[in-house]
């Protein structure tokens, strides 16, 4: 991005883009520094509210995740081949700019952003806990609201100040709170804004945490980070492993240091007392952020489990996850079905549908118990792994965790995981609308549900040749294709529960629509090549994707940004189309 391209100052002004560092090395944390004059009067008062620099990133340069986040142009690559129409050549120049962006640590950092009440909740509980503010961070919040206002931008969260009114400034559990105040805020182009967590509810008080989330040794909380740390690394590998492009020597190494975060990502114990909490078990998961958020989520630990699998199937990656903890994911992935066959997101249902009478919110719904949802139980039971252990990747085998994990030990619960998955299937075609779609309650949002959803039942065979089930998907999503051959859903549909076109076609929804028809086997290919060229259509010269439209939600009605998706979901569907339809037939 050119300097006169970047978005403008705000009504405080703007800081020096250049001197900020992102340290994103501590098991997925992200935090920003900023490099201040050493004649500046704050510095101290700086270092000694939000902790010292102990990788030293501010004596460093600017890494590559950083400058992108910030707007900053990059290091231009020698060399970079125009893939020209080639959906395999694009596949591959968008993970060789992808990898570039990834952090030290093996994850992808990035923006979790999108609810604006969160801003306004966080400097409130800033404000009323006399809790300094740095100067940068009025600076860019005042600019980041400023920007997104011009922009017309969409959304709302909250933050709570719990443990101050209860136990003080000087209380330990507060200090904590404080220490964990940079994890929440996400430096950008725009500014700075405050990210999002995915939580149980709307109202998953600070107390709440601070009551369940204690380590074994000590008792001090856990403060949730900010993000979609797992849920993007597990996406992006499992893309790796199925378009193959984790096979190629030059990316080895990223598949490798992938895996290592996501070793050291799971949860291996129950929190101390999870039980007088009324905490589900947390042995064997995979959270949504990082593993110091402490919940166990069935979608991620789901996705965290296969991507495990996926990438030590791999030529040349080691395997670090061993037998054992694979076993206890799936232990607790099979505690975690409802009476209906559904998976909800971080426990069971517990509770009648009844209370939603006194759901006090006037924005958020079904927020007063967990519900079932067609993505979730799709990630426990269906979402595609194209690699059974042991065997070569091929194009057509669609399995899930569980399966994969049956097939390399089939003698563990066998009969347990055959009547999940079962039960799982049928949930599955009980959720589906009559128009042949399924509501999506964690993205935008029919398209989004229906990927997981088909998948799901190609788990049984069912394709479009054979299953009236699929066919009405797949019709569905045809409907919905765009006159330049991709597709493009506004937020509006999470909000109206129904489809909504976008004013234009994204790359993320045309993604997922070429995913779902491949997963059917749509006997045309041309609406899969027409989604493709689009998508390749959009790709920058330096392999990466600009952001559109947002492409989250969460309660219906609040966005949220998934900044990771652009380039995994897009890496992954033209690397898939390649290896289904072949290299022929792909000129215009």
């Amino acid at each position: 991005m050119s300097p006169s391209a970047r978005p403008p100052a705000g009504p405080l002004g703007a800081t020096d883009p250049t001197r900020w560092r992102l340290d994103s090395q501590d098991g997925g944390r992200h935090v920003w520094h900023y490099i201040r004059d050493e004649d500046s009067q704050d510095a101290t008062a700086y270092e000694k509210l939000w902790g010292d620099d102990p990788r030293q990133v501010k004596k460093g340069e600017q890494t590559m995740e950083a400058k992108h986040a910030l707007g900053l142009p990059l290091p231009v690559v020698s060399g970079l081949s125009d893939p020209a129409g080639d959906p395999w050549k694009a596949a591959k120049k968008g993970f060789e700019f992808y990898k570039r962006l990834q952090s030290p640590d093996g994850h992808w950092s990035g923006e979790y952003g999108g609810p604006l009440f969160l801003q306004g909740g966080l400097f409130i509980a800033l404000y009323v806990t006399k809790t300094p503010i740095p100067e940068e961070w009025k600076i860019e919040t005042a600019r980041y609201l400023a920007n997104i206002q011009r922009r017309g931008g969409e959304s709302d969260d909250g933050w709570g100040i719990c443990r101050w009114m209860v136990e003080g400034p000087d209380s330990e559990a507060f200090k904590q709170h404080v220490a964990h105040v940079r994890d929440f805020m996400w430096m950008s182009k725009d500014g700075m804004m405050a990210c999002g967590k995915r939580s149980r509810s709307r109202f998953d008080f600070d107390l709440s945490e601070y009551l369940v989330s204690f380590s074994q040794e000590q008792m001090v909380p856990s403060i949730l980070p900010r993000g979609s740390q797992l849920w993007d690394a597990a996406f992006i590998s499992q893309a790796l492993a199925e378009t193959g492009l984790g096979r190629e020597p030059e990316n080895v190494k990223s598949a490798t240091h992938v895996l290592e975060w996501l070793d050291e990502c799971q949860i291996r114990e129950d929190p101390k007392w999870y039980k007088e909490a009324y905490r589900h078990s947390t042995k064997g998961a995979w959270p949504f952020s990082t593993k110091e958020q402490g919940y166990t989520v069935s979608d991620c630990t789901a996705e965290g489990l296969k991507a495990v699998m996926m990438l030590q199937s791999l030529p040349d990656v080691p395997e670090l996850v061993s037998k054992e903890r694979m076993c206890d994911s799936i232990d607790l992935l099979l505690t975690m079905q409802n009476s209906s066959g559904g998976f909800a997101s971080y426990e069971l249902i517990r509770g009648p549908a009844f209370l939603e009478l006194l759901n006090p919110a006037e924005v958020f719904g079904n927020i007063m118990i967990e519900y079932a949802y067609p993505e979730c139980t799709t990630a426990c039971e269906a979402l595609p792994v194209l690699r059974t252990l042991g065997c070569e990747l091929t194009s057509s085998a669609g399995v899930t965790a569980m399966s994969v994990f049956k097939k390399k030990y089939p003698d563990y619960r066998s009969e347990d995981i055959a009547r999940v998955s079962k039960a799982a299937i049928n949930y599955i075609r009980k959720a589906q609308r009559p128009d042949g779609s399924w509501y999506g309650s964690w993205g935008v949002c029919f398209t989004y549900a229906t990927m997981f959803a088909v998948e799901s039942l190609s788990l049984e065979g069912e394709t479009y040749e054979n299953s009236a089930s699929v066919q009405k998907a797949c019709d569905f999503i045809l409907e919905k294709q765009m006159e330049d051959g991709g597709w493009g859903e506004s937020f509006k549909s999470c909000e109206n529960h129904v489809y909504v076109h976008n004013l234009k076609s994204q790359v993320v929804n045309t993604s997922w629509a070429v995913l779902t028809l491949l997963q059917a086997k749509y006997p045309d290919p041309e609406p899969v090549r027409r989604g493709c060229k689009l998508i390749m259509s959009r790709q920058l010269r330096d392999g990466s994707w600009a952001q559109e439209s947002i492409e989250g939600v969460f309660n219906h009605a609040v966005a949220i940004s998934y900044w990771n998706f652009k380039h995994s979901w897009t890496i992954w569907a033209l690397g898939k189309a390649s290896r289904v339809l072949g290299k022929e037939g792909w000129s215009a």
